[in-house]
């Protein structure tokens, strides 16, 4: 694999044999893989770093920052990364497989009724409230801060439970100096006022963000929405507040329209000081008859993207039959147990 030959189905790469290309991004794509040898029915996603970018070192450092960052963060809320590596000069990353979709897909696909839009939130702020509270091996806090959270990089599971991804841009204090990469970073639309002028951002910085998830989940609409980004970017600036919630949504508990509104505060201190005062602010929040659970969740995904799950098991199960079938390896069992059931397999890995 030379530089700038795309990959393909059959590839390996670290040990793995592509099946189906997931997603591409501005510096990686991400394949459903299995092992090549030992364990043969593990389902992995194996991010491997764009072949064009083979080579440049300022995106090599982020791509081995980011694996270095988040295979430190164990929690049932965020994607686990197994192992990394280079193979001949390109950096790939082996994590754990989620059958789910992005919350900006399941978003697009059906509006969420806003004790779900809760839950789907409360499980990404303890994701994320782990990943704050990484420390370093000699039990240093590292301070990290995602600085990229956005519906995109959160995966919502079949089963209802939600995974924080893609910590590519994550801001720690361990972190090197950058020169190439030393402008603002993020989604225009999920940056705090403290990003786009280029202060100290702490942990703070992603409750803004998650709070503008929040907002849009449950009004449908951007609380700074402008006409273009430029605009977006000044109205997040400005001092002035976004309009309530409740107002676009009467029917909303006053008391998760108070959640929003202190999330999305442009003074950095006058939001949740942790993510997981977020988390138990919404639970408070939610009367026990409304309150969702991932099992709601589950329910909403399968309705509502359960025939695009479908296509993506069937599409991956042809491509493992066809190279079992050629190998002589084809056992009926193993696919199951690889497309349905794929967690249990890295377990038993």
């Amino acid at each position: 694999m030379g530089r700038g030959v795309p990959l393909g189905v059959g590839f390996v790469v670290g040990g793995h044999e592509l099946l189906y290309p997931v997603g591409t991004g501005g510096m990686a794509q991400v394949w459903a893989a299995r092992r090549c040898s030992g364990q043969l029915d593990m389902l992995v996603a194996l991010k491997i770093i764009l072949p064009e970018l083979r080579g440049d070192t300022d995106y090599e450092r982020m791509f081995l920052d980011e694996a270095n960052l988040a295979a430190r963060i164990a929690h049932p809320n965020v994607a686990q990364i197994f192992d990394f590596g280079d193979q001949d000069g390109l950096l790939y990353q082996v994590m754990e497989w989620v059958d789910g979709e992005p919350l900006s897909v399941l978003g697009c696909a059906t509006l969420l009724a806003w004790p779900v839009s809760a839950c789907i939130v409360a499980q990404a702020c303890m994701g994320l409230h782990a990943a704050h509270e990484v420390r370093s091996p000699d039990g240093a806090p590292v301070h990290l801060v995602h600085r990229d959270v956005s519906p995109q990089n959160l995966l919502v599971g079949y089963d209802g439970i939600v995974k924080v991804i893609d910590f590519g841009i994550a801001k720690a204090v361990s972190n090197s100096a950058r020169t190439r990469f030393d402008h603002i970073k993020g989604k225009v639309s999920y940056m705090a006022p403290e990003q786009i002028r280029r202060e100290p951002i702490d942990r703070r910085t992603d409750v803004f963000a998650l709070g503008v998830v929040l907002y849009r989940l449950l009004t449908g609409r951007h609380p700074f929405r402008g006409a273009d980004d430029w605009s977006t970017l000044q109205r997040i600036a400005s001092r002035c507040p976004a309009l309530p919630p409740r107002r676009l949504l009467p029917q909303l508990p006053s008391s998760l329209s108070d959640i929003v509104m202190s999330a999305i505060a442009k003074d950095p201190d006058r939001r949740f000081a942790t993510m997981a005062e977020l988390a138990r602010a919404l639970d408070a929040a939610i009367p026990s008859a409304h309150r969702a659970s991932p099992d709601h969740v589950a329910r909403v995904m399968r309705h509502a993207l359960g025939e695009q799950r479908s296509s993506r098991r069937s599409a991956i199960e042809r491509v493992v039959r066809s190279s079992d079938v050629t190998a002589g390896l084809a056992t009926r069992s193993g696919l199951r147990r690889l497309v349905s059931d794929p967690a249990a397999a890295a377990r038993r890995g």
